[in-house]
């Protein structure tokens, strides 16, 4: 029941969010009346689980491939960031 309306919350977030015409208040108060509430109870479940020692060091595997990602791209980004600037003062001295 928890991840039917979970899902359902983020649906419509997702949808208004993708249309042209952008719902923001709607996406505000179904964020805050529903996505709040859900939200507080995956805490509350999280916090019960965590008690009877069912949480254990694997939370830390979740966070490690958006870190690794970023560690990744990043001499690609620096070197991108680096062909634009050079461009750009190309583009600049020759005008």
């Amino acid at each position: 029941m928890y991840l039917t309306a979970l899902s359902a919350t983020a649906c419509a977030i997702l949808y208004w969010a993708g249309v042209p015409h952008w719902y923001a208040i709607e996406m505000v108060l179904v964020a805050f009346f529903f996505g709040l509430p859900l939200y507080v109870i995956w805490l509350v479940r999280f916090g019960l689980a965590a008690g009877r020692g069912a949480v254990d060091g694997r939370v830390g595997r979740w966070v490690l491939p958006w870190i690794m990602q970023f560690t990744i791209s990043k001499p690609s980004m620096e070197a991108y960031a680096r062909t634009v600037t050079s461009q750009t003062n190309w583009v600049v001295s020759n005008m």
